[in-house]
């Protein structure tokens, strides 16, 4: 009641209704927006952190990648490499690809298949990634050229809540060097060290030209090779210095069968080896020795391909990983010819070397760089 006794008014009252009411509106659209606010803050920076962690993870594997392909819908792109620190390298693909609004990388290691890994999510259509390949002239080195890797990613949000708050976009662009294009691609051959038969099944006696081929070997037991010279599982050789050693107990010769095709090789042939001391001495100082060369079975001949390669290791008590790398050639061996490789440990060595091979874990092989 006012001072005088009257009552409010009837405008008095819808007056006072219609200011409460307002007020009223003006405070519950303010604690909305102060609930609201945070959600799509908290939702800003999930999605900064995804684009990121996406930027992180594409500059690691162009880091990685000896080529770049782009892909065809809903695959942007592929990655691919050899990985040496593994044994035997093993050939990785990854491929970026898009299915229902997320952004995934795809790995495969040698065949197999790793899980999908989701980078990016909320993106609206397969157009909001694209991976981009731009070739420019090396300004410091005009006869060169330089390729550049652009990533687009656009992110939309959904609503961040029932209140249906606008949707709001986020890109990222990422720009990365690729290593220079192949004009000739190379692809890896391998060929694995096998004793006679293969698989092994028990110990034999020391064999003249074992096989050698892209079978990977499937015996878990290493055997003695040459039960007729000693005890020891595997196979041991009597030191030597000669480049074209005759004597069977100082080196050993593995061949292919005859090549269905011509192949090309172009850059390094690579050997790798389980190599120990006689007796597995430890802190001997090792000298490996690799030959390769093509075979002729109509001349029975062998012709030198490019220069021996050479390794030292330090003997252990066990068996030590070694690669022999030869020198960079490009070297064609015909149709019907042979691939073969002789081991031998020099004079230099502190002592008789041992070689394991043709186990699923002690495995050793030739890895050949060709042209498809």
């Amino acid at each position: 009641m006012i001072p005088n006794g009257r009552g409010f008014s009837t405008v008095e009252l819808i007056t006072a209704l219609t200011i409460g009411a307002l007020v009223l509106g003006g405070i519950v659209a303010a604690l909305r927006q102060f609930q609201t606010t945070p959600r799509r803050s908290l939702g800003e920076v999930g999605i900064h952190n995804q684009l990121r962690s996406a930027s992180a993870t594409i500059k690691q594997d162009v880091s990685n990648a000896e080529s770049f392909e782009a892909g065809t819908s809903p695959v942007y792109g592929i990655f691919r490499w050899l990985d040496f620190s593994a044994f035997p390298p093993t050939r990785h693909r990854v491929e970026y690809l898009w299915e229902e609004k997320v952004l995934y990388r795809q790995e495969y290691i040698g065949n197999v298949a790793e899980p999908l890994l989701p980078l990016v999510h909320m993106i609206e259509v397969v157009g909001d990634v694209s991976y981009t390949v731009t070739t420019t002239v090396n300004p410091l080195i005009p006869t060169s050229t330089e390729r550049l890797l652009t990533v687009s990613i656009t992110v939309t949000s959904e609503d961040l809540s029932a209140d249906q708050v606008d949707d709001f976009q986020q890109s990222t662009t990422l720009e990365v060097s690729l290593r220079p294009e192949q004009t000739n691609p190379i692809e890896y051959q391998y060929y694995f060290l096998h004793n006679k038969p293969t698989p092994p099944v028990a110990a034999t006696n020391a064999r003249v030209n074992l096989p050698l081929s892209s079978t990977i070997p499937t015996t878990t037991t290493l055997y003695n090779y040459d039960q007729d010279r000693n005890s020891d599982a595997g196979l041991t050789l009597v030191l030597s210095s000669a480049v074209d050693e005759t004597d069977k107990t100082k080196h050993q010769d593995w061949r292919s069968d005859a090549l269905a095709q011509s192949i090309t090789i172009v850059g390094r042939i690579n050997l790798f080896l389980m190599g120990a001391a006689d007796g597995f001495a430890s802190g001997h100082k090792m000298l490996a020795i690799a030959t390769f060369k093509d075979y002729d079975p109509g001349l029975d001949a062998s012709t030198v391909i490019g220069n021996r390669a050479l390794a030292w290791f330090t003997s252990s008590s066990g068996w030590t990983q070694v690669t022999l790398k030869g020198n960079a050639v490009a070297y064609t061996l015909a149709a019907g010819h042979k691939i073969e490789v002789t081991v031998q440990f020099d004079t230099q060595s502190g002592a008789d070397g041992m070689l394991a091979y043709d186990t699923t874990t002690l495995q050793a092989f030739l890895m050949l760089p060709t042209l498809p």
